[in-house]
């Protein structure tokens, strides 16, 4: 194999792996869903990594509304935990 057809070989192999990722990217970030119970009293929607997105709750918006913020507080919660462990090891 001559350096210039090693070089087109790879060329093809770094263009074939830039779209399979960009595939898988756009599969993950529309892996999220949305469920609802048989009864169709509850609805969940959730991100491709499992994060709560909404929350509906027939008859109880406001109960529905006070949970989604209560998963906003820990996870602003947990976010802030993270920053705060590594801070050390980042010298800050």
């Amino acid at each position: 194999m001559t350096p210039d057809e090693w070089l087109a070989d790879f060329e093809a192999k770094t263009a074939e792996l830039q779209r399979n990722a960009a595939t898988f990217r756009k599969n993950l970030e529309s892996a999220g869903r949305t469920v609802t119970s048989e009864d169709k009293k509850v609805t969940v929607t959730v991100a491709s990594n499992g994060a709560l997105l909404d929350l509906k709750i027939d008859g109880a918006t406001e109960l529905a509304a006070q949970i989604m913020a209560l998963v906003h507080s820990a996870r602003e919660g947990v976010a802030a935990a993270i920053v705060n462990e590594f801070r050390p090891l980042a010298g800050r």
